[in-house]
């Protein structure tokens, strides 16, 4: 079959925005799609030239041939009202974000129906996708009328840290004279620190790493439904302790697990090696030299790979007061992320730490880089070997 007889065959869509979600969006879209029409709700928009196509006022939507509209902007609320308002029917309206960033690129789509007033998502067909979908998206804060219909599932995540990230801006201020700024996300994952910090009225600007393709997409997806993406820059990239490359092992089934990888430990013997892939990297030094911000809040959890962001974030600490957060996991530390290193790297350049989140008196305490060796045994005796604990440096 021609190229000309199979985009035949392909619907025809409206897309409702022309910023950046549809830039990020409308590769896939393309798979599933060609586009009818490109229209923004913004007068300044109206008229120009987007991908082929002079954007429209939505108005015009009732006159112009189309199966769906994709909803590619951030606004969905409204949009979905405007759409409404325009009487098309709320099966032909569809989820840009479900494009973003090539997670759904066999063209899954959430499309809307109202029942007492509330939006709902409705779930595609297949019950599997379907869940991963919605165990990845999060809905919370200001869409709080966008329901999860979670037939096939029990768990929907929610941006919840516990009020981790509310004490971790109280110690900053108290202990390191940090009180707003710029904040930087280091092993953002799916974006649930990232949209805290964009929510808090400390932060200015969120600059969030996150290295995997799946997962940088996902949280794509959610900076654009939390309508963050005015403060929020999403930087595709390990951080490291050098710039180039480096290896990184994808947990498929849990991201959150991923985790950076030694060299030297990768034999044809490994069990995981389908999944060790290479990434970019880059060192916060790097990053601030070539984009001129530098970070007031520096929020480090990256499965034991500390060590080496620090390592690549010397100058900014030794010539800036930074506030910073890192995972203290003992069974995370190992190969070049040992203890020992990590310990003499902190006593090096920090007065004391301070547990964030401490569940109780003896974590409550403020600690001498000299006590990390205790602190890794109490964390160990208490809490067991896998267990980790959040610590703000002081100095």
């Amino acid at each position: 079959m021609g190229n000309h007889a199979m985009n035949e065959r392909k619907g025809l869509a409206i897309l409702f925005g022309c910023g950046l979600m549809c830039r990020l969006s409308v590769e896939n879209i393309l798979k599933q799609y060609r586009i009818a029409a490109i229209v923004d709700s913004d007068r300044n928009k109206q008229g120009r030239e987007v991908l082929g196509h002079k954007v429209a006022p939505p108005s015009e939507i009732p006159s112009i041939r189309h199966d769906v509209v994709i909803v590619t902007n951030s606004s969905l609320a409204s949009s979905c009202a405007a759409l409404f308002a325009l009487g098309i029917a709320k099966e032909k309206i569809v989820a840009g974000y479900n494009f973003v960033g090539g997670i759904f690129g066999n063209g899954i789509s959430y499309r809307y129906s109202q029942e007492d007033g509330n939006y709902f998502f409705k779930e595609p067909s297949d019950g599997h996708r379907g869940s991963k979908v919605k165990y990845h998206l999060f809905n919370a804060g200001k869409w709080g009328e966008f329901v999860f219909r979670a037939a096939d599932i029990n768990t929907v995540v929610e941006f919840d840290t516990g009020g981790l990230i509310e004490e971790f801006f109280e110690l900053s201020s108290r202990h390191n004279g940090v009180a707003n700024g710029v904040f930087f996300d280091v092993g953002a994952n799916i974006g649930a620190t990232t949209i805290q910090a964009a929510r808090s009225p400390n932060v200015t600007k969120v600059v969030a790493f996150e290295p995997t393709a799946e997962t940088f997409g996902v949280l794509g997806a959610n900076i654009l439904l939390n309508e963050a993406s005015e403060k929020v820059v999403a930087v595709c990239s390990l951080v490291s302790g050098t710039d180039g490359q480096a290896l990184f092992r994808v947990n498929s089934t849990d991201y959150a697990a991923s985790e950076s990888v030694d060299p030297t430990s990768v034999d044809g013997r490994s069990k995981h090696e389908n999944a060790i892939r290479r990434v970019g990297a880059i060192s916060i030094d790097s990053y601030v030299a070539a984009n001129k911000i530098s970070p007031d809040y520096l929020w480090i959890d990256v499965q034991g790979h500390e060590l080496s962001v620090l390592n690549g974030a010397r100058r900014l600490i030794d010539d800036r007061k930074v506030s910073i957060m890192i995972e203290w996991w003992p069974a995370g530390m190992r190969g070049g992320n040992s203890q020992k290193e990590l310990t003499d790297f902190i006593s090096s350049r920090f007065d004391r730490f301070a547990v964030v989140g401490g569940e109780s008196d003896y974590e409550r305490a403020i600690f001498h880089p000299r006590d990390l060796d205790g602190f890794t045994k109490y964390i160990i005796d208490n809490h067991g070997h896998g267990a980790h604990k959040n610590i703000l440096l002081i100095r």
